[in-house]
């Protein structure tokens, strides 16, 4: 269990409620839900309205090279 206080919580809280509660519905199955299929980040320098759902994975690294692109899709 975890709590979400201080400043500006306020202003965004509905909307992290409808996310989380959005993204729990969709990986529930027969009323269990596996902890494994949920990880939730903490981004430092944004604001709870700021918060999003990202399916997939997500890396959270530079790249290496300029050259390298930044965005990849629909890759195998």
């Amino acid at each position: 269990m975890t709590a979400m206080t201080g400043k500006g919580f306020d202003y965004g809280k509905e909307q992290l409620a409808n996310l989380i509660v959005n993204e729990i519905l969709k990986i529930e199955e027969d009323c269990n839900v596996d902890k494994d299929n949920l990880n939730i980040q903490r981004i430092f320098g944004g604001s709870v309205s700021d918060s999003e759902v990202i399916d997939g994975v997500l890396i959270d690294k530079g790249r290496a090279v300029v050259s390298m692109p930044k965005k990849l899709k629909m890759r195998k």
